[in-house]
């Protein structure tokens, strides 16, 4: 697992093989962030973040600051050392090593929501709305990586889309 983008761009992700964990692979992270732009600015939640590919995306590509949430202790200590490694400012990100539950507790608005939960997550329709009512800005974008098609009828976004990189399904929210 690499960086693909920005001022970490090519810079490798620490992790290890976990069978509680699946890694969002490089060219989902790609396109997802080609479709997002280069710059990403902002607050960014990367919520299942297991060894944080997301989030560190993020920060490579300009975040202002991300909250790496997840709750297997192995993918985040490979976090840590990734983070570590690359010389991240401790100002720049915060770690939660919780369960994902956690999340509905906080007061903290989002630019930017990175969704990516085991594929066989039960409550996707739940944490979305909530993620998206609660926790996202306006003009904000939640990203969210399934196994199968979901439908958002229900929230009230301004424009979405759906990527296709089998077996991902990512949904794109802008708020």
């Amino acid at each position: 697992m690499r960086i693909v983008g920005g001022s970490y761009r090519h810079r490798l992700i620490n992790f290890s093989i976990d069978k509680n964990v699946r890694a969002s692979k490089d060219r989902v992270r790609e396109a997802i962030f080609n479709a997002l732009g280069q710059n990403i600015d902002g607050e960014v939640l990367d919520l299942f973040c297991g060894f944080g590919g997301y989030g560190l995306e993020a920060l490579s590509r300009g975040a202002k600051f991300v909250t790496f949430l997840d709750h297997y202790q192995v993918p985040i200590n490979c976090l840590k050392k990734t983070l570590s490694d690359l010389k991240v400012e401790k100002t720049q990100y915060e770690i939660i090593y919780d369960d994902y539950k956690a999340i509905y507790q906080s007061k903290k608005k989002y630019d930017y929501i990175f969704l990516d939960p085991p594929y066989k997550f039960p409550h996707y329709d739940a944490l979305v709305t909530f993620l998206f009512l609660n926790l996202l800005n306006d003009g904000g974008v939640l990203v969210v990586e399934a196994d199968h098609e979901l439908n958002f009828s229900s929230l009230n976004y301004k424009k979405s889309r759906m990527y296709l990189h089998k077996p991902a399904h990512i949904f794109v929210l802008r708020k």
